[in-house]
């Protein structure tokens, strides 16, 4: 990712918990939150399933 991509995207996350935090309470705050959870939870996963070799869970009998 180049380096304009890595600050428009720290950007856009910038504004998405400002708009989390100014709306505290309502349904659009509680969406974007759940939005970002999902979304490092998702990133979280796919780091994990690139990094590791999928024979590491099987069990030779």
């Amino acid at each position: 990712m180049g380096k304009l991509q890595k600050v428009l995207l720290f950007i856009l996350l910038f504004v998405i918990v400002a708009v989390i935090i100014l709306t505290w309470g309502s349904i659009g705050s509680a969406i974007l939150t759940l939005a970002l959870l999902l979304g490092v939870g998702f990133i979280l996963l796919r780091k994990f399933m690139d990094s590791h070799d999928p024979d590491d869970f099987r069990m030779d009998l």
